[in-house]
């Protein structure tokens, strides 16, 4: 499995402009509906004006196909111009989760 962090760190005051983009943009950007998004989310205390997000794959070749088709949607292309603007840093990485069950109980390693 791959475990993807996505971080978009945006200008102070960007984050409102992020989300009401996302809801303009939202059933599009996500069909067909991704069902392995664990989570995105951000915070009001500690690290502001940042909006992370979680994503499975399983294996690379399914997380590069997926970044190639979001490259060539019309819809994300047009979500991210319309961001653009309040966007200072766009970062991924790559997560492994703790291999003890119970300090990761949404996966099997079996």
């Amino acid at each position: 499995m791959i475990f993807e962090e996505t971080t978009v760190t945006l200008v102070p005051g960007g984050l409102p402009h992020h989300w009401a983009a996302m809801e303009d943009f939202s059933s599009d950007l996500t069909a067909p509906p991704r069902h392995d998004r664990l989570a995105a989310l951000h915070a009001k205390t500690g690290r502001l004006h940042v909006v992370v997000s979680y994503t499975v794959f399983r294996p690379m070749a399914d997380r590069d196909a997926f970044h190639e088709n979001a490259r060539a949607n019309d819809v994300t292309v047009e979500f991210d111009d319309a961001i653009r603007d309040t966007v200072v840093a766009h970062e991924t990485a790559f997560l492994r989760p703790v291999r003890v069950p119970e300090m990761s109980p949404m996966f099997d390693f079996g």
